[in-house]
């Protein structure tokens, strides 16, 4: 299973073409991937490009998951699963009148899926 899980070298950053981001570059997002053949666990991190207030930034996030060999449907594509968190805040008021800030994080979804690989076909 060695080379089983592999991203392409992280690439420079997207670049701003005709005041458009262009993310065509080979892994702009810095995918990095690591995995523990015994258990089946992956773990690794990509950035994340966005605007805020007028600037082109980035935030890394972290993600994990397992290997899933052995399923229902070997033909659905999926080789794994697993999850990244994305830290945000939110707020209510209690009952004294005052409003309360409070961290949490929302849950993604997190899926390997396998490499189609191109056929050749002769025409004659």
């Amino acid at each position: 299973m060695t080379g089983y899980l592999a991203a392409p070298k992280a690439n420079l950053p997207p670049i701003k073409v005709d005041d458009v981001w262009n993310y065509n570059a080979e892994n702009t997002a810095g995918l990095t991937i690591g995995f523990t053949r015994a258990t089946g666990i992956f773990k690794g991190s990509f950035k994340v490009w966005f605007e805020y207030v007028n600037t082109h930034m980035s935030k890394s996030i972290a993600y994990e998951g397992v290997l899933l060999p052995e399923r229902e449907d070997k033909a659905d594509g999926i080789e794994g699963r697993g999850f990244f968190l994305w830290a945000d805040k939110s707020s209510y008021v209690n009952p004294l009148g005052r409003t309360m800030t409070y961290p949490f994080n929302w849950s993604y979804d997190f899926v390997i899926q396998a490499r189609k690989v191109a056929q050749a076909v002769n025409i004659h």
